[in-house]
C-alpha cells in the first residue's frame, strides 16, 4: 500500500476513525495512560480552508469524558498551516518534518506521518516544568468508532 500524500490536506477530506493514546508522566511521579476513541471529520467549505473537527470519549482513570476539538487547515500561497478554532496559529502543516508549538511554559513537538493509503498519524511530545506527555493519534478511513 502506498502512503497517503499528506502534502495536500485535501487528501484528508471525509470521515476518519480516531484512536489516541496519551501517556502522561506527571510531575507527581504518577504515570497515566489514557485512550480516546472517536472520529475526525475534514470538510472544505471554501478553497484553501479545511475544517478539522474531532469528537470522542476520553477513557480517564476518573471516568469516561466526552472530548472535542475544532481546528482549521488554511492555505497561504503554497503552504498550509493549522489554526485553532479562534484563528490563533497552532503549527505549520509539513508532514514528515517536526513542528514546534510553544505554549509557555510548555513546548510541544509534533510530527504528522502517513502510514498507508488508509491511514496516517500524529505524535506530540509535550514537555515543561510540570508536564511530560506523549500523545499518539492514529487516523483510519471510516466512520465513528463503535461506542
Amino acid at each position: 500500500m502506498e502512503p497517503l500524500d499528506l502534502d495536500d490536506p485535501a487528501a484528508l477530506l471525509g470521515t476518519w476513525r480516531l484512536e489516541r493514546q496519551i501517556l502522561d508522566d506527571r510531575a507527581d511521579g504518577e504515570a497515566r495512560r489514557m485512550l480516546v476513541d472517536g472520529h475526525a471529520r475534514f470538510v472544505a467549505y471554501v478553497p484553501g480552508l479545511i475544517e478539522w473537527r474531532e469528537e470522542g470519549v476520553l477513557h480517564h482513570p476518573a471516568g469516561d469524558l466526552p472530548v472535542s476539538a475544532t481546528r482549521f487547515l488554511r492555505r497561504e500561497g503554497s503552504l498550509w498551516h493549522v489554526e485553532f478554532a479562534d484563528g490563533r496559529p497552532f503549527h505549520d502543516w509539513v508532514p514528515g518534518t517536526e513542528v514546534v508549538h510553544g505554549c509557555e511554559p510548555d513546548v510541544y513537538v509534533g510530527l504528522v506521518s502517513a502510514a498507508d493509503d488508509s491511514g496516517w498519524g500524529m505524535r506530540w511530545a509535550a514537555t515543561g516544568p510540570a508536564k511530560s506527555a506523549v500523545i499518539v493519534s492514529r487516523y483510519r478511513r471510516g466512520g465513528p468508532a463503535a461506542g
